[in-house]
């Protein structure tokens, strides 16, 4: 089932894009960062998918000669991710954790005990894209995003760094943030024995930092005091990541105007009176 639903979310996603860029060839550029990295992308995709950039290249303050926009505090990365993701449906970073799947091999003794820096690289990597897709209002994104994390941590554990990371980066009652208290509660992270791999970690200086993070209070602790940090959940059917209690960290999709009929209110001179050619699909 997910796979299936997975696999429909990607094809209706490459109709939309096909409707967008055949109904308005008009780019923008984006140069992100400090250094202005130039980022070239369609100018219907962004507007279609993300309200951010909705309201900056649609909204009544939009200039329609605009060819440049600046976002020097935006992550040039994290940004081509979401621009990838915007043509092909699937982020770099989601394809990275596909190839792994496939590729799977069975994980050295010692990289099975201790924190693994790729692994703590690529987490810090899926969660950065989810705030992004958050911070630019782009649903579809972040759930794809977030069916990423959830697979990542039925196999993994959640560090003091990506805690961090979330807690200082989201909003109170951001679904991110209710996997986050959701993963501490059943990871227990202050016991030296914790899920992991198949096998308990014994990492003392992870331990250590979560003390560190936790003394300086803040949203983690409110957030998580109540559901606790030492008495983690063994009943697999109430994990986080299991299949039937994923759907409360999945952003509801609001209700929105086909790609067809959002360029004709967005670009009615270009497109209003072309006849236009519709993929339709049977689900």
């Amino acid at each position: 089932m997910k796979v299936k639903e997975e696999l429909l979310d990607r094809k209706d996603h490459g109709m939309d894009v096909h409707t967008l860029i055949t109904g308005s060839s008009e780019k923008i550029t984006l140069a992100v960062g400090e250094k202005a990295k130039p980022i070239s992308c369609h100018k219907a995709l962004l507007g279609f998918f993300s309200k951010f950039f909705e309201s900056a290249l649609y909204g009544s303050f939009a200039e329609a000669s605009q060819t440049e926009m600046r976002l020097p505090e935006d992550d040039p990365e994290l940004m081509s991710e979401f621009v990838a993701w915007l043509y092909s449906g699937q982020s770099p970073s989601q394809i990275d954790l596909e190839e792994e799947e496939y590729c799977e091999q069975e994980p050295e003794p010692a990289a099975d005990c201790i924190l693994v820096r790729e692994d703590i690289e690529r987490e810090m990597r899926m969660l950065s894209l989810w705030i992004l897709a958050d911070k630019l209002g782009s649903p579809r994104l972040a759930n794809n995003t977030m069916r990423c994390i959830l697979h990542m941590y039925q196999e993994s554990f959640s560090t003091s760094f990506e805690a961090e990371l979330v807690f200082n980066n989201t909003a109170p009652g951001s679904k991110l943030r209710l996997l986050f208290r959701d993963i501490i509660a059943a990871d227990g992270p202050l016991l030296l024995g914790r899920r992991g791999s198949g096998k308990e970690h014994q990492d003392k200086s992870e331990s250590e930092r979560w003390l560190l993070l936790l003394a300086k209070g803040g949203d983690l602790v409110k957030d998580c005091v109540m559901t606790g940090f030492t008495t983690p959940i063994k009943d697999y059917e109430e994990q986080p990541f299991c299949t039937h209690n994923r759907g409360k960290y999945i952003e509801k999709i609001e209700s929105k105007p086909s790609a067809k009929d959002w360029l004709k209110q967005k670009h009615p001179p270009e497109v209003a009176d072309e006849p236009w050619t519709e993929i339709t699909t049977k689900k």
